[in-house]
């Protein structure tokens, strides 16, 4: 029975650092697409915990949403 409980703790834990890790992955991508946005300097953004949404606003106060 001990063993049982071990494998699943092994099997939670590595779930849950893969998700971590999806979720860094996909913060970073949407950041490195609004540094890349022709024209758009980022003067200011926000990206949400999930990795999913940011808004960002340059310097002349154009505002981009994804």
């Amino acid at each position: 029975m001990l063993w049982f409980f071990l494998i699943l703790f092994i099997i939670v834990i590595g779930a849950a650092v893969g998700t971590v890790y999806n979720v860094s992955q996909k913060r970073k991508a949407l950041a490195e697409a609004l540094s890349n946005l022709a024209g758009f300097i980022v003067s200011q953004s926000y990206l949400d915990d999930s990795g999913n949404t940011a808004i960002a606003v340059d310097d002349s106060g154009k505002i981009f949403t994804c």
